[in-house]
């Protein structure tokens, strides 16, 4: 429970070459990318976002999941497995978790580890990566085009101004995501682990594009999947939800 509220933060099967690119550059997939999902100025009108659905784990097991997120860089994850509820949350200043004993946790609320936070933080990010890359000392490189799954994707590599890397899959036809794959540290594992997610089910909210399904796969196993069966833009959360509670809920 703990390890997959974890890897909610938020392997190629295809083979990927660098040829000429003719005018594709990094650039022009993002603006296509982000005038795909709804437009640069409909994605800055969002202030804050609700996603609510459900996740499958690959042990069979079914949860309820709830992801708030809040302009600039607020986000909480909750997830209710087996009558029990883990949260995890980043106010702008302190990355923390809840983690019942229970699910494997310590029972009270508490500060993250420093690496497991450094790459939550990174997740709350209100916009993504994309948006405003430059700066926010990102640097994006199109390091290639090819099949990917079945379709003709492109290959972009994202260096965060913190140092994480990753990569993201552009369709070659909507533009939209439809893979990223990234390593990020595990606690309970002590060690670096590579982390794939798959995109699909992209419907439009609100005049914004969002996908509704999200795989992640885990050393290329599938470890869960998230359905999201309602999204709200611009809900009323209160700054007391990304805050570290005081006692357990």
């Amino acid at each position: 429970m703990a390890s997959t509220l974890r890897l909610i933060l938020p392997l190629m099967a295809a083979s990927f070459c660098c040829p000429s690119l003719a005018a594709q550059d990094a650039r022009e997939l993002i603006e296509r990318n982000l005038q795909a999902k709804g437009g640069l100025e409909k994605l800055r009108s969002t202030t804050s976002r609700r996603f609510s659905g459900s996740i499958f784990l690959s042990s069979g097991q079914q949860g309820e999941l709830e992801i708030l997120q809040s302009r600039p860089r607020r986000i909480r994850l909750g997830l209710t497995l087996g009558g029990a509820s883990s949260l995890r949350g980043y106010d702008g200043q302190d990355a923390w978790r809840f983690e019942p004993v229970l699910l494997g946790g310590s029972g009270a609320p508490e500060r993250l580890p420093e690496r497991e936070a450094r790459d939550f933080i990174e997740s709350a990010d209100f916009d993504g990566p994309l948006v405003d890359f430059l700066l926010k000392g990102h640097r994006i490189e199109l390091v290639g085009r090819g099949a990917l799954d079945g379709a003709d994707a492109f290959k972009l590599k994202i260096t965060r101004a913190s140092g994480l890397t990753e990569h993201l899959y552009l369709d070659a036809r909507t533009f939209l995501e439809r893979k990223a794959i990234y390593s990020r540290f595990d606690e309970r594992l002590g060690r670096e682990i590579e982390t794939e997610q798959i995109f699909s089910d992209y419907r439009e909210v609100e005049g914004l594009t969002f996908a509704h399904s999200i795989e992640t796969r885990v050393q290329g196993q599938v470890a869960y999947r998230m359905v999201f069966t309602r999204i709200e833009l611009n809900p009323t959360i209160e700054e007391k939800e990304f805050q570290r509670p005081a006692h357990p809920r």
